[in-house]
């Protein structure tokens, strides 16, 4: 049996990477045996009935130390770590001092690239990892431009439990949430930061609203205070938006039937995104068979070309600050436009494929690539030790 020491975020209100390691841990553990531990990052010690344990970790100085102290104690033979390039980065900074870290320790790095060009700090970072998996297929390219050897890593979508609801289910759920049969449901899915451009789908939404024949309603599930997003209610309510009418705020870290149950109900997903490294809501989304609009850039662009769902160019791409990559923003006059073309249009033929596309991404291909990654780094590893010898 393998131990394998797994890190990342496991903040169970709403964490991306939550959503990620819990299918990939279970899978290692019930179908190839592993015996894992997961340092989790946000942990706040809930009880779970995952087939591994979790240990509570508050920063990455907590982190270090179990890398170290499990290794005396425990003996584990792999670590993966699913986190942004940033994180990586602080963990294998520490590793560089081999006063408190004299040993190598066989590392898979599972990580997004949010956006173009990858800089020569985050593809050194990458560099440093013994095996690396990139979220996205754009990703993986700009990984390997840079020199470093990714592999694309499709993570997988439970498309039984996000299934298509029934037209009963439907006219049921909008009635007990206090919607409207005939409501235009926008639905919007995100965290609130600078990236997910909040402030704009807000401003199409009340574009749209003007020349939308009907009415509509604007569902955002997102953290509501956060003191680096936007003031969500207030900015709603400034004359030129005046959405507040329409706006339901739902906080992030709903139970699943209460999400599906948005997911249900919606016309269209809805995220102007100037970045994504992986968009996991909009696989949702297309997984329960919502028509999805947004950015045509990155992880989105692959997601939803070929018909799979509608894209807006962006009107400039601009350098951020993160990463000196680019940003991309699209102008509210074009997709306010695409949304119309969405709200009257027969899409049947994209939800069709789009559903085919999110039921092609299986956990089980998931779990078996990483578990061949991982006997892969190992045996490499036994290779070496006897090449040495």
């Amino acid at each position: 049996m393998s131990k394998l020491l797994y890190i990342s975020d496991l903040d169970l209100q709403g964490s991306g990477y939550f959503n990620i390691s819990v299918p990939l841990c279970t899978g290692l553990a019930t179908k190839y045996g592993y015996d894992i531990k997961v340092a989790g990052l946000s942990y706040k010690r809930e009880e779970h009935n995952f087939p591994f344990s979790i240990l509570p970790a508050q920063n990455f100085v907590q982190v270090d130390a179990m890398v170290h102290n499990l290794d005396l104690v425990w003996g584990y033979d792999a670590i993966v770590f699913a986190g942004d390039l940033t994180w990586q980065s602080m963990l294998l900074r520490r590793f560089q001092d081999k006063t408190a870290h004299p040993k190598h320790y066989p590392y898979i790095g599972i990580f997004p690239v949010e956006n173009p060009p990858l800089c020569m700090e985050f593809a050194m970072t990458a560099m440093q990892m013994d095996k690396q998996l990139c979220l996205s297929r754009f990703g993986t390219e700009e990984c390997n431009k840079m020199g470093v050897p990714a592999k694309f890593f499709p993570i997988g979508v439970d498309t039984e439990s996000w299934k298509q609801p029934t037209a009963e289910e439907q006219v049921n759920i909008r009635k007990a949430l206090g919607f409207e049969p005939d409501d235009f449901i926008i639905l919007t899915v995100a965290d609130n930061q600078e990236r997910k451009n909040l402030g704009r789908a807000m401003e199409v939404v009340s574009a749209f609203r003007k020349k939308y024949k009907g009415n509509i309603k604007y569902v955002l599930v997102t953290r509501e205070n956060t003191e680096v997003g936007w003031k969500l209610r207030t900015f709603a309510s400034r004359q030129d938006i005046a959405i507040s009418d329409v706006l339901r705020i739902y906080e992030r870290g709903l139970d699943f039937k209460q999400l599906w149950s948005l997911y249900a109900i919606a016309n269209v997903f809805f995220l102007p995104s100037r970045a994504e490294g992986l968009g996991m809501p909009v696989l949702e989304a297309m997984s329960v068979g919502v028509p999805c609009l947004t950015t045509d850039c990155c992880a989105f662009t692959e997601h939803l070309e070929d018909g799979r769902g509608y894209l807006v160019k962006p009107d400039f791409v601009y350098p951020d600050v993160f990463g000196n990559a680019d940003r991309y923003m699209v102008g509210v006059k074009a997709t306010t436009k695409a949304m119309l073309e969405l709200a009257e249009t027969d899409n049947t033929e994209l939800i069709a494929k789009a559903r085919q596309y999110v039921v092609d991404r299986t956990w089980e291909k998931a779990v078996d690539q990483l578990h061949n990654t991982i006997v892969d780094l190992l045996q490499n590893k036994e290779t070496q030790n006897v090449q040495t010898q």
